[in-house]
C-alpha cells in the first residue's frame, strides 16, 4: 500500500495514457467517423506493449 502512496503520480500518468488513447473510440461513431476493427485492435496491442515497461518502471524504480 505504501508503494501506491509513493508512486501514485506514475500510475495516474499510465492511466491517463489509456484514457487519452481509448476515450475517443466510443464517441467517434456519433460524429460520423467509422473506425475499422483492425485499428482498434492495433491501438489496444500498442497500449498493452507500452504499458508493461511503464508499469514495471513505476513499481521497481526508486
Amino acid at each position: 500500500m505504501s508503494l501506491l502512496r509513493r508512486r501514485w503520480k506514475r500510475f495516474a500518468a499510465l492511466g491517463m495514457l489509456w484514457v487519452i488513447a481509448l476515450f475517443p473510440i466510443p464517441i467517434l461513431p456519433f460524429l460520423g467517423v467509422t473506425i475499422p476493427e483492425e485499428a482498434i485492435s492495433a491501438i489496444a496491442i500498442i497500449l498493452i506493449v507500452i504499458t508493461i515497461p511503464f508499469f514495471l518502471l513505476a513499481v521497481f524504480m526508486k
